[in-house]
């Protein structure tokens, strides 16, 4: 049937003909051509919510399933209604048509309804035992994603049913282990060993966009592949690097940096030539510039030239568009790799810190301000009061690290903007008393050298807050002795 025909003919169609068009459209391959046709089926009676009262499971699967294939958002008012019939039906979904419809729902920008979600895990919890392995991996990725904090034990019994019939698919194996870190929890023993051991034997098989998920699941629940398994994946990308969208490509490179995986030869330089690619696609958001070089810096090393020309062309252009965190988050990879930015990525750098302090978390004034202070670039004086005023109102939120990585930037201040860094640490001084001996050896290594430019700086000591003084007085051994033990790094790292 033809586009115009079609769309003069909605009218005629009964509920069943939208469905079978939504599905056999997707199916067929077949997209439609006049942009007023998904429209006119979506105004079409059947759609109304007195037409969809009369649903049934089949066909409300069908609704979502032919929305998600052809990426079509409905209008909410179809959607609330979809969930109302559901809900009152949902005692004659079979086992395995309820996890078709909820991850069909994936898909769409709408999230469900907490009554629906409600009445779903009820339904869920009673058929558990006889949903398919594959349908149970979809009602986990469903509940991942809407981040829907799941009742005791009802994880539990999904699982359960996984170990009696595991995931075999690249596929399924993939998407119930970034399910399950999704959800901040690693999978029972057990199914992590199946899992694991099934990715093994099919790593031949495994797309980037399975391998993408299968490593950042590793590196969210900070558990290290096995050897055997991460070899063999290192084999297996070394045939297909070249097609790793820029997705896949930044969440396998943070990946390798937060797991420590250092990578082969060959495997480094396809990542560079990987790299210099993707960075020039307009698909290149800045938050997978932050995981591609937090990546280098944590395992400790730098990009090569080419990428790294690559990385900071697409930084001065689309600087504009970084947050606070991904600001602070690219300078402090930057520090670590004790690389200095070329000049004009640290002047964009430095306008998006003064654009965005603001409405920093604690982490990111910590880290730019340490990332300043380590690559030894003094920020201008309104950009640095803009940090100052940010930390004076989460001053309560800043942790005892966050504090120490401050006044640790004190020190490097201290020089160079003497009054400016008096300033900070008055900004901080209420709550240096959280510090104590507890803390780690890098804190306390950080605060030594805090009291030593107190000594050596007299424009700084001279209008030091009585809180200062009192915390050198019980801290001071302790912290000295953590220098002497740390003292081949100069700071946290």
């Amino acid at each position: 049937m033809c586009a115009d025909t079609l769309l003069r003919n909605t009218e005629d169609l009964s509920p069943s003909d939208v469905l079978i068009i939504l599905q056999a459209s997707y199916d067929a391959h077949y997209t439609f051509s006049h942009p007023r046709i998904l429209s006119a089926l979506e105004q079409h009676k059947c759609l109304k919510e007195e037409a969809v009262c009369k649903y049934g499971p089949r066909d409300i699967v069908a609704m979502f399933d032919g929305y998600s294939k052809l990426a079509w958002q409905p209008e909410k008012t179809i959607l609330r209604a979809l969930e109302r019939r559901a809900e009152e039906i949902l005692q004659d979904f079979e086992p395995n048509t309820l996890p078709q419809m909820m991850f069909g729902y994936t898909f769409l920008e709408e999230r469900p309804g907490g009554s629906f979600l409600d009445a779903v895990e009820k339904r869920v919890r009673e058929t558990a035992r006889m949903i398919r392995s594959n349908d149970v991996t979809r009602l986990l990725t469903a509940f991942a994603t809407f981040q829907r904090p799941l009742a005791e034990g009802l994880v539990e019994a999904m699982e359960q049913r996984l170990e009696v019939v595991p995931p075999d698919s690249p596929w399924a194996v993939c998407q119930t282990l970034w399910a399950s870190s999704k959800m901040g929890r690693l999978p029972g023993p057990r199914l992590l060993g199946l899992l694991e051991g099934k990715a093994e034997e099919i790593v031949a098989e495994l797309s980037p966009r399975n391998i993408s998920n299968l490593l950042w699941a590793f590196a969210t629940m900070e558990r290290p592949l096995g050897k055997s398994l991460m070899a063999k994946l290192e084999r297996h990308m070394t045939t297909n690097f070249q097609f790793f969208a820029p997705q896949h490509y930044s969440i396998t490179m943070w990946a390798f940096g937060i797991m420590r995986m250092e990578p082969g030869e060959e495997m480094l330089v396809l990542m560079e030539r990987r790299g210099v690619k993707v960075s020039r696609q307009r698909d290149f958001p800045p938050s997978h510039m932050n995981m591609v070089l937090t990546a280098y810096s944590k395992l400790e090393k730098t990009p090569g030239p080419e990428l790294l020309r690559a990385l900071e062309q697409k930084i001065e252009t689309t600087a504009n568009d970084f947050s606070g965190f991904v600001t602070a988050s690219i300078l402090l990879a930057y520090a670590r790799m004790s690389m200095r930015p070329s000049a004009r990525v640290l002047e964009v750098l430095e306008h998006q810190v003064e654009t965005t302090a603001s409405d920093m978390v604690p982490a990111s004034l910590a880290f730019t301000l340490y990332a300043f202070a380590t690559l030894g670039c003094v920020p201008g004086d309104i950009v640095l009061e803009e940090l100052r005023q940010r930390v004076e109102v989460v001053v309560q939120e800043l942790d005892t690290a966050y504090i120490a990585m401050i006044l640790w930037t004190v020190c490097f201040l201290s020089i160079h903007l003497p009054v400016a860094a008096g300033r900070l640490v008055k900004s901080l001084a209420p709550h240096l008393s959280r510090v104590d001996q507890e803390q780690s050896t890098g804190v306390l290594s950080q605060m030594h050298q805090f009291f030593v430019s107190c000594d050596l700086e007299e424009p700084l000591r001279a209008g030091l807050p009585a809180s200062v003084a009192n915390l050198r007085e019980t801290l001071g051994p302790a912290c000295r002795a953590a220098f002497v033990l740390r003292n081949t790094l100069p700071s946290a790292r």
